[in-house]
């Protein structure tokens, strides 16, 4: 996969900018095509895939002639068309860090990823695209639906094979491209997003999480330690949504997307994001500690040393109370309108509450 610079090759701006002639010239670049040529295209919505960060549209295409290898579909990500949200997500390198993921690190991993046909990123004008391999017929999973304890525990099985490879791996710091995780920063959004937030859930949420969402916006300090070794390579949004279950010619298979959010730090963090967010809480209740022990487990068959269980489990409560701050972010900025994404927010905020409740994480935050 090659990156390619604004000076070689125009970004189309939008959606709609996309031509014929620039896909094909951009699938060429990379090797995709070699002799045919793209005639024409009909691009729609993904309504599958809908985010506030970004656009996402399929693009059917149609070739002059046959050309084996050549893509009958692809995937097209485009920055939101929002100018304030663009330049945002600009300062926080999510749209950079998802192009250089799948140039640098996609081919890195043994988590299956969607091929990339084509990227391109211009950091001073905020314009980036990818070209990525259209998974369907398979889909992704929902995370307000849920899973099965079966699929939950398949998923984690394939999440440790990405923080085992890049446990405390030197090539982590080679990766310059990942910001680090900047607490006083957070620490500022979460303080003005908190009133709002209140106002909003208050008659829906107990004193006990109005108590502890008040004392986090002076100790969100003690969420530090995610961020600090011993760290490796982790999603940050490993959802049912961004994971594609399918059959593969080696049996089941599992594809990740949507590598926005991609940071060094506790592999723990995504695995209690995907629990709490992922199971409905009375399987959760059930099957959470058999599910963090298999977890376990796979790092210590694979040669990690120097963490145990409990450690392990107290970066697990300490992840719980980082889901809930991530939520505060979130809701209480205000930049949702989206009924679906409201109610996923409104979902995952409940299984993070009774979450909260079973483990006692109030307990880690100061009076």
């Amino acid at each position: 996969m090659n990156t390619q610079s604004l000076g070689r090759m125009e970004i189309p701006v939008k959606p709609e900018a996309v031509t014929s002639e620039w896909l094909t010239a951009a699938l060429r670049s990379t090797g995709t095509l070699k002799e045919s040529s793209i005639t024409d295209f009909e691009m729609s919505g993904h309504q599958a895939m809908k985010s506030i960060i970004g656009q996402v549209r399929r693009i059917d295409l149609e070739y002059d002639r046959n050309e084996s290898g050549a893509p009958h579909s692809l995937i097209a990500k485009f920055p939101t068309a929002d100018p304030d949200r663009r330049d945002y997500f600009m300062s926080l390198g999510m749209y950079e860090r998802e192009v250089r993921f799948y140039g640098d690190v996609a081919d890195r991993i043994d988590l299956r990823t969607p091929a990339c046909y084509y990227s391109a990123l211009d950091v001073e004008t905020g314009r980036s695209i990818l070209l990525l391999e259209d998974l369907s017929p398979a889909t992704s999973g929902n995370r307000v639906e849920g899973c099965l304890v079966e699929e939950a525990a398949f998923a984690l099985q394939e999440l440790s094979k990405l923080h085992i490879l890049w446990w405390e791996n030197p090539a982590l710091e080679t990766l310059d491209w990942l910001q680090s995780y900047d607490l006083r920063i957070f620490q500022e959004r979460y303080r003005q997003a908190w009133q709002p937030f209140r106002t909003l859930m208050e008659n829906q949420l107990p004193n006990s999480i109005v108590s502890l969402g008040s004392r986090l916006s002076e100790n969100l300090s003690i969420l530090a330690p995610l961020w600090q070794p011993p760290r490796t390579l982790i999603h940050r949004d490993y959802q049912l949504d961004n994971l594609f279950f399918r059959d593969g010619k080696d049996g089941r298979e599992l594809v990740v997307i949507d590598w926005q959010l991609i940071m060094r730090g506790r592999g723990v963090f995504d695995v209690a994001n995907f629990v709490c967010w992922n199971l409905k809480s009375p399987d959760r209740q059930l099957h959470e500690k058999h599910l963090l022990r298999l977890y376990h487990k796979a790092l210590t068959d694979n040669g990690i040393e120097g963490y145990s269980f409990d450690h392990c489990f107290e970066d697990y409560r300490l992840s719980v109370l980082e889901c809930l701050a991530r939520i505060v972010a979130v809701m209480g900025q205000g930049v949702i309108e989206d009924n679906d994404l409201l109610h996923m927010l409104d979902v995952i905020l409940q299984r993070t509450v009774t979450a909260i409740h079973d483990l006692n994480v109030g307990d880690l935050v100061p009076e």
